[in-house]
């Protein structure tokens, strides 16, 4: 039996239409499943932790985004229960970084040939991150999409003319990065965004080095920025090829600590969740995907 996590909203209401096709396909080929629906202000965690006790699923499944990725799998962290996802959200970065198909039927045959792998995840003391998260700008950028309904058939195109829109406004910060032990201090920052998987907000390959399952996490700081070099450099960062431009630098470890005197935005998995300071420190292979 499987057990799916439904958030109807994601994507401006793709989620809704998503599911409704996978429950024909499940229906259709007479998969045991039974589901869980989600929205904003009701978290499903209570929910779905009493129905894994009860029913002790195959797997779990999500039909949502990257929000809905990290509300679930950080509560399969550490266990022996596979993630599953059908992706319906806006970045879908965690399904771009895992090859899992972005049309139902296919990510749901995937889910169905039962190959789970490893990967690595990290634990903020408060919550979990699943791929990737970030301080600074792309935090500034991803409160704004996600308080915004820009029109979803632009996808992965929201986030970077969020990313234009939010340059006149933004100011760098001054922060403390402590990576295992060794303590930086940097002004001018414009972001940090750590990562176990290449990519995020909507396709970037913001740390295209980063591996899901080597237990190490990956980081991209930038600093040093001049607002009118931003739309030279922004581009790259969808190939990858912004690792040879002066203000950007990539570190590696796995105890992190993002301190500041100033309110410096935080997110996680594209979700928004209050501001540094923050530690986060790698889980390496504690989570299985489909």
């Amino acid at each position: 039996m499987y057990l799916f996590v439904v958030n109807p909203a994601s994507g401006h209401g793709l989620g809704h239409q998503t599911w409704q096709f996978t429950e024909k396909l499940l229906r259709g080929q007479e998969v045991s499943h039974r589901v869980i629906f989600t929205t904003q202000g009701d978290p499903v965690g209570d929910r779905l932790k009493r129905m894994l006790d009860q029913l002790a699923p195959k797997a779990v499944v999500v039909v949502g985004g990257d929000g809905t990725v990290n509300e679930v799998g950080g509560i399969l962290a550490g266990s022996s229960v596979p993630l599953g996802l059908i992706p319906a959200g806006r970045g879908n970065d965690f399904a771009l970084a895992h090859r899992i198909p972005l049309h139902p039927e296919q990510a749901l045959k995937r889910i169905l040939e039962d190959r789970p792998v490893w990967q690595d995840t990290a634990d903020l003391g408060f919550r979990k991150m699943i791929g990737f998260m970030g301080a600074g700008f792309d935090a500034v950028v991803a409160d704004t999409v996600n308080r915004n309904r820009p029109n979803r058939w632009l996808g992965r195109l929201t986030y970077g003319l969020e990313a234009i829109k939010a340059l006149r406004g933004f100011r760098p910060h001054r922060l403390e990065l402590t990576v295992d032990g060794e303590k930086q201090e940097h002004d001018g920052v414009w972001l940090v965004a750590v990562t176990n998987i290449p990519n995020y907000a909507g396709g970037m390959k913001i740390c295209p080095g980063a591996v899901p399952d080597d237990g190490k996490l990956d980081i991209c700081l930038v600093k040093d920025l001049a607002a009118s070099r931003f739309l030279r450099v922004f581009p790259k960062v969808y190939g990858g090829k912004h690792a040879g431009d002066p203000s950007v630098h990539f570190l590696r470890g796995t105890d992190i600590h993002i301190h500041s005197e100033e309110p410096v935005m935080l997110h996680v998995d594209g979700e928004v969740v209050g501001r540094v300071p923050v530690r986060i420190r790698v889980q390496p292979k504690s989570l299985m995907v489909l």
